[in-house]
């Protein structure tokens, strides 16, 4: 059963297998005991909430380990209705800006939808419109669409070149969504209960009775 809403605490947890200590040992048992209280709980897919063939959130927790001060990604991506794709995971190097890390988390989004959109292709189901990449830094979105460029920014020319290529090829385009409404968001970081279950509903997650054995 697929849940992922667990896929960001359960990495936070995985980053301290050897070298643990109190403090991961209580959240390990809060994290079991969310999971025990949520055991109903899956991914429904329900093609009326369709937002096309296609869509992405992407979003960033820029410095957000505090032992490396590496960002974390997350992504999550839709088709027809359901959730297909996510990801949550610290980013491989350290991000100098709130710019840079929400970049480097459009830039692995926007490859992901290449792939899905490939797939997509060979059904017959192409989207005939670029497939939209949320996100909710201004910073970012200016970056991906403007053909100019700056010292600040030319350490991560290749990203930015990468993804202004796939945006004039029509493939993704790049647009904003308000902090709140970003899905993605769930993957980066902990977040207050409202939110939370906010989002994990925006994902298709909802309880279920749970069906007795045979």
């Amino acid at each position: 059963m697929a849940r992922p809403d667990l896929c960001t605490a359960a990495g936070c947890l995985a980053r301290f297998g050897s070298c643990y200590g109190l403090a991961h040992w209580e959240a390990a048992l809060h994290l079991l005991r969310y999971v025990k209280g949520t055991l109903s709980y899956s991914l429904v897919y329900d093609a009326t909430k369709s937002n096309g063939p296609l869509s992405c959130f992407a979003d960033a927790d820029w410095g957000g380990c505090l032992e490396t001060r590496r960002s974390t990604t997350g992504y999550a991506v839709y088709s027809f209705g359901g959730l297909i794709a996510w990801k949550s995971r610290r980013q491989t190097t350290v991000a100098d800006s709130t710019v840079e890390a929400e970049f480097m988390a459009v830039s692995d989004a926007s490859k992901q939808l290449l792939w899905n959109r490939h797939l997509l292709d060979g059904l017959g189901h192409l989207p005939p419109a670029p497939t939209p990449v949320l996100n909710d830094n201004l910073g970012t979105i200016h970056l991906a669409q403007n053909p100019g460029s700056h010292d600040r920014s030319e350490h991560m020319d290749i990203r930015i070149h990468s993804i202004r290529e796939r945006v004039q090829n029509g493939h993704v385009s790049v647009a904003h969504v308000g902090t709140t409404s970003n899905i993605a968001d769930l993957f980066t970081k902990q977040l207050p209960r409202p939110l939370f279950e906010q989002h994990r509903s925006s994902l298709g997650i909802e309880s279920h009775p749970i069906r007795g054995g045979a």
